[in-house]
């Protein structure tokens, strides 16, 4: 039986007198409110955002704005270059269409994405600080244009970077080829005559 399981089944003993149960079940009591404090504690008193960057398109920039709107105290572009000349480009392609947002652009010799996502990400972590991770996915309108490897990357950043501690991983999702959402025209409003 699983421990979520065990401590339902507990506590209904309890709630039906039985007295050996209530004891058991004051002990899962006290598991559970020891999980919610530790879970509802207020927050760090810092909050920083990093946002990993592929490229400069649509979909890290919905997710650049996103990071905005979680009024954190400091935000950071995080490109892990694989390729040297293509990190340059985007280095001087961020800087021609002035993103308020600093690029930082770590290298990442033996192509190891995860790894050297997370070492990054390990080493801005302090306990006074929640840190955000935001990974922007790319969803394609025809499945056949999906990336399965952007995919695999996006799920392995989640694993790995979502044990760290004070760290939160939140996936951005995007979808692409589709027209952007709009809302339907106004109806014109009806005059008194």
């Amino acid at each position: 039986m699983e421990p979520r399981d065990r401590r339902r089944a507990l506590l209904r003993a309890a709630a039906t007198g039985d007295g050996q149960a209530a004891g058991q079940a004051a002990g899962a009591f006290e598991e559970i409110a020891a999980q919610a404090a530790t879970a509802l504690a207020p927050p760090k008193p810092r909050h920083e955002v990093v946002v990993l960057i592929e490229g400069l398109d649509r979909a890290s920039l919905g997710a650049l704005q996103y990071a905005t709107e979680l009024h954190p105290l400091s935000i950071t572009a995080l490109h892990v270059a694989v390729d040297p000349d293509r990190a340059r480009w985007l280095a001087q392609l961020w800087a021609k269409v002035r993103i308020p947002i600093p690029l930082e652009v770590v290298d990442c010799p033996d192509r190891n994405l995860l790894a050297s996502t997370e070492r990054d990400i390990h080493e801005r972590i302090r306990d006074d600080t929640e840190l955000t991770v935001l990974v922007p996915r790319r969803r394609f309108a025809r499945r056949r244009h999906q990336l399965l490897l952007h995919d695999r990357t996006s799920a392995g950043l989640v694993r790995v970077l979502g044990d760290l501690n004070n760290v939160n991983v939140t996936i951005v999702p995007f979808q692409l080829g589709r027209s952007p959402h709009t809302l339907p025209p106004a109806e014109p409003e009806a005059t008194a005559g």
